[in-house]
């Protein structure tokens, strides 16, 4: 079948309408990306850009809690750096995107609620609990960010009430 000289923009149609079935792919066999695909490609671009944020501000927060006395969260942070500076390069090819990025969102999650529950961190650690439902949601998709989120959240509500 010979493609029509609006292909692509009937292709993007079709991308933009939703439709989780591409019609191009489909119809057309003309090998465009699938919403699929780009939602998958999108959910990449954001991982490798968090990825590089703990990679270079881990180790920063680290000399900063060092400095403050406090030794197991900065430890921590500066284990969760060399994590997240391996994985750098994995994420670019790796078929298995969906369980590298939990593998990378579990730990920085628990980091934050650890920073909650010792007495001498700072009471602007507070704030980051509000970027857990906004993270998830980015690299997990609705039903999987609402799930790592009410159990984040829930877990980082505790400490809140105690110290209030």
């Amino acid at each position: 079948m010979a493609l029509s000289i609006n292909h692509r923009a009937e292709c993007t149609v079709s991308l933009i309408s939703g439709s989780p079935v591409d019609r191009c792919a489909l119809e057309w066999g003309c090998g465009c990306q699938s919403v699929w695909d780009r939602v998958k490609e999108h959910r990449r671009s954001v991982l490798r850009a968090l990825l590089g944020l703990p990679w270079w501000r881990g180790w920063w927060f680290a000399a900063i809690n060092f400095s403050r006395g406090l030794n197991a969260l900065a430890s921590l942070e500066v284990a969760y750096a060399l994590f997240a500076g391996a994985l750098l390069p994995i994420i670019g090819t790796t078929p298995h995107l969906w369980r590298w990025t939990v593998a990378y969102l579990v730990p920085f999650f628990c980091i934050m609620e650890f920073a909650l529950v010792l007495p001498n961190t700072s009471f602007t650690v507070f704030a980051w609990i509000q970027t857990i439902p906004i993270i998830s949601y980015l690299l997990l998709g609705q039903r999987g960010g609402f799930w790592m989120s009410l159990v984040f959240i829930s877990l980082g509500v505790v400490p809140l009430t105690c110290a209030i």
